[in-house]
């Protein structure tokens, strides 16, 4: 310590020296190691004061950041190094240092001696390697089966880009081959009514032949009064010799009845017509059919082909499949590119993918059933690596805001399955690992 308590009992003042000056180093972390060399001036993280090299580790706080004190608990903002051999090394508040509680797994922090700390960095450190050597496992399955789902998806993609570009060019031709027996079809259906036009006709002026005499002088009568115009028709007609008078509708009335004798006679006479406009329209209905079915086929590729599987469409696996996750009341249904449920309840229609640095991390759901009192449903689904396709977790964090875990091989990077397998050799274990220890 810097000295000197000095205590005056009875007039006499006594001089009481403080316990032998602490290493300079104690507490500091490895990367720091440089900052604290002996016999020169220290200088403070913070500010840049600059103190003797004797004010390091004595227990007392010159340094507005602490980083004068690594050693000691004199600053309240200090940070003590534990070196933790053969775990890892980790930075504790000053606060615990020397309190007669065992913080770092090698005793460091109680180096004053009051309490006796046991050495646990080996089981930890065992511990820890376990759980790294699992988790690069779980990677090395999940980074298999995203290549195996990758190169599913860039072969079934490139098919189905082929099968539409197939598709469209059958559907153009089919299209224009439907328009064409569509006027075929039309222009038949023509013919079959002019001959049936020309059958009745002959039908009636034979009808008319075989009335009595008497009753063809009245018709023929009834005929020319209703074709000769009257005097103040013909009036009429000079006034207005622009005006044409309108054609007066068929009614139910100017339709015949035909006989059994005759329909058969009619049917007979335009079987030929009316076999080969029924033939066209068979023809005609195949086609519309074949376009119909090119349609919606090639509707359904578009929208395929339009949705985003991820870069190297590791994502595709997912599409039109739905995963569950059941707690006692309900069964949650997540859908990818589609929709997410509560039972009947909608969480949300499928909006977009979440991005952290261009890498796909979460998925969205949006606008589901409004939630009474409050806003409308929605869920984040967060997504990790594992080897299976797995909903793991669905919490309620605020008022009808979802948020669900999801393992998948889509998620596991191959890159960071590198990073982890340096790291294991190297001793290095990544602190996403502390955790689980």
């Amino acid at each position: 310590m810097k000295l000197l308590i000095s205590l005056c009992l009875l007039g006499l003042c006594i001089a009481v020296v403080s316990s032998e000056h602490l290493s300079s180093t104690l507490g500091v972390s490895p990367a720091d190691a440089a900052l604290y060399k002996s016999n020169t001036p220290f200088t403070c993280k913070g500010n840049q004061k600059t103190i003797p090299h004797d004010y390091v580790n004595d227990d007392y706080c010159d340094c507005l950041d602490g980083s004068d004190e690594p050693g000691t608990s004199a600053c309240a903002n200090g940070k003590f190094y534990c070196i933790n051999k053969s775990y890892k090394g980790e930075f504790i508040s000053s606060s615990k240092v020397g309190d007669s509680i065992c913080d770092c797994c090698d005793g460091s922090d109680e180096y004053n001696g009051k309490t006796q700390c046991r050495n646990t960095c080996a089981e930890k450190g065992a511990l820890l390697k376990r759980a790294a050597e699992e988790e690069r496992k779980r990677y090395e399955e999940g980074v298999r089966k995203r290549k195996e789902n990758t190169e599913r998806a860039t072969r079934e993609l490139k098919e189905k880009r082929e099968e539409l570009e197939s598709l469209k060019s059958q559907l153009q031709t089919t299209t224009q081959e439907e328009a064409k027996l569509n006027e075929i079809k039309s222009k038949l259906q023509e013919v079959e009514n002019e001959k049936r036009r020309l059958v009745e006709e002959s039908l009636l002026e034979k009808r008319y032949e075989n009335l009595p005499a008497d009753a063809q002088n009245t018709e023929n009568t009834e005929q020319t009064e209703q074709a000769q115009p009257s005097e103040s028709e013909n009036q009429g007609t000079q006034e207005q010799d622009e005006y044409v008078e309108p054609p007066v509708e068929e009614t139910h009335q100017d339709i015949p009845e035909w006989s059994e004798d005759e329909l058969a006679q009619i049917s007979d006479a335009i079987q030929t017509e009316r076999e080969e406009r029924e033939k066209a329209v068979r023809s005609w209905e195949q086609t519309l059919d074949k376009k119909n079915e090119l349609d919606r086929k090639v509707t359904s590729l578009e929208k395929i082909l339009s949705q985003n599987f991820g870069p190297e469409g590791e994502f595709y696996h997912m599409y039109e499949k739905c995963y569950d996750y059941k707690t006692k009341e309900y069964t949650y249904s997540v859908c990818p590119f589609d929709r997410a449920s509560q039972h009947s309840t909608s969480l949300g229609n499928w909006e977009k993918w979440e991005t952290n640095n261009g890498v796909i991390t979460a998925m969205i759901f949006s606008n589901g059933q409004q939630c009474w009192g409050g806003p409308k449903r929605s869920l984040k689904v967060e997504l990790e690596c594992g080897g299976d396709d797995t909903v793991t977790d669905l919490q309620e964090p605020g008022k009808c805001e979802y948020v669900a875990k999801m393992s998948t091989p889509a998620a596991c990077n191959p890159k960071h399955l590198e990073v982890l397998k340096i790291n294991e050799q190297s001793g290095h274990v990544h602190d996403e690992l502390k955790h689980l220890i």
